[in-house]
């Protein structure tokens, strides 16, 4: 079973909400704000992350074998909170894509402190018979806490969490976490997330965020 993003998640702070929480001065660009947040973000945030959680509004698809829902008909859907299931597709025993209605598959929980939600077909029904190799199944999810009322509803530790990992960056230096820049008319930094800096962020923010970390099996 694979988890593949296909729209990347939202920005879940702002270069202008950082600057005033964190004091930063006009030294520091907002490109290179962004860039800062989008590396701390990045560290915790979905399949890539290590909380287990979809933080900003995004895409995702999980990829499975059909005899896995034929294993385990009710499944769960990773990287919560969930906000809508968009479509379930699979390829029949003839290798042609098939969509489910969704009147044929229902959502079971999504609500308490994992927020963990997990689909199955509707009472009495099995799921369709799908080819048996890898990524025959494809559920497409949208998942991340919601914007509501131009808010982000990220709970707030998290939200710290991750100004957090940004002061961490900074003050470390900026130099560990510059993959390349080029000028050429146009200034363009690429900024990545070493092995070293992940865990500058990760020891920074464990403990403040145990309380929302998903173990995954």
């Amino acid at each position: 079973m694979t988890v593949a993003v296909i729209t990347p998640p939202a920005p879940i702070i702002s270069a202008v909400e950082a600057r005033s929480q964190l004091s930063i001065g006009p030294e520091i660009a907002d490109d290179t704000l962004d860039a800062l947040i989008a590396a701390a973000t990045e560290v915790l945030d979905g399949p890539g992350g290590w909380l287990g959680r979809a933080l900003g509004e995004q895409t995702l698809e999980q990829r499975h074998s059909g005899l896995y829902w034929v294993c385990s008909p009710v499944f769960m859907l990773y990287y919560p909170p969930l906000i809508e299931v968009v479509s379930v597709k699979y390829r029949d025993p003839n290798g042609i894509e098939q969509t489910i209605d969704p009147a044929d598959y229902r959502v079971i929980g999504g609500a308490g402190a994992t927020g963990i939600a997990r689909l199955a077909p509707t009472y009495g029904s099995p799921w369709p018979r799908a080819q048996a190799s890898e990524e025959s199944v494809r559920v497409t999810f949208r998942a991340g806490y919601p914007v509501v009322d131009g808010k982000s509803t990220v709970p707030a530790p998290i939200r710290y969490a991750v100004q957090l990992g940004v002061r961490e960056l900074l003050d470390v230096g900026r130099e560990l976490f510059l993959k390349r820049e080029d000028v050429e008319g146009v200034l363009n930094r690429e900024w990545v997330v070493s092995e070293a800096a992940g865990k500058v962020i990760g020891g920074a923010v464990e403990k403040l965020l145990s309380p929302y970390r998903i173990w995954m099996s």
